[in-house]
């Protein structure tokens, strides 16, 4: 039996879980609203809704360096 899993923004509270799993020099903190480029997205456990993954996309693509493909509106 597989876990149904649901897609919610990331939150404060996330940050622990979400801190272990990036690489040195990442950032940090959550993007702040309205102002970042950036969103955390959380792929959590619907029973406990512990993060399972997470999503970075940046929503401005090839404004600080033009890209040669696209996928989804998102920088991947």
């Amino acid at each position: 039996m597989t876990a149904a899993v649901t897609l919610r923004t990331a939150t404060v509270a996330d940050l622990p879980t979400l801190r272990a799993w990036l690489p040195l020099g990442a950032a940090l903190d959550l993007p702040v609203t309205d102002t970042d480029d950036e969103l955390w997205l959380v792929a959590a456990r619907s029973h406990d809704d512990a993060p399972q993954a997470c999503l970075r996309l940046r929503r401005a693509i090839g404004l600080v360096q033009p890209r040669h493909w696209y996928h989804v509106g998102c920088v991947v």
